[in-house]
């Protein structure tokens, strides 16, 4: 059985639950896969590989991608504000950066 979430009035969230346009709760916390980072403004928990586009923090590495932002799946509009954390798997360092509005990413930054 799956974990739920009791909301208000008896109204329970578990990892089958749709966030937006068919993007289930429990992909979004288990990691989904991203196709391209420098594409990607959807609030959540992901991983990408060597076969992931866009700039990673370490060329062909693996990683965890954690993102968040203040709109979902929004670019290049007023108010739009986006922030990546990345932990490759085989270096001990995470890396950031982040976007604003239409702004490219900024350059990954080790923390």
């Amino acid at each position: 059985m799956a974990k739920s979430i009791k909301l208000k009035n008896d109204i329970y969230w578990d990892d089958r639950s749709i966030i937006h346009d068919g993007m289930l709760l429990g992909d979004i916390l288990r990691g989904k896969l991203i196709a391209d980072l420098d594409n990607h403004f959807i609030t959540g928990f992901f991983t990408y590989n060597p076969n992931s586009i866009g700039t990673k923090p370490l060329e062909k590495e693996y990683g965890q991608l954690l993102c968040f932002s203040n709109r979902y799946n929004f670019f290049g509009e007023e108010f739009t504000m986006t922030t990546q954390i990345a932990i490759p798997t085989w270096d001990n360092q995470i890396f950031i950066r982040t976007t604003t509005n239409n702004a490219n990413w900024t350059n990954w930054r080790s923390v």
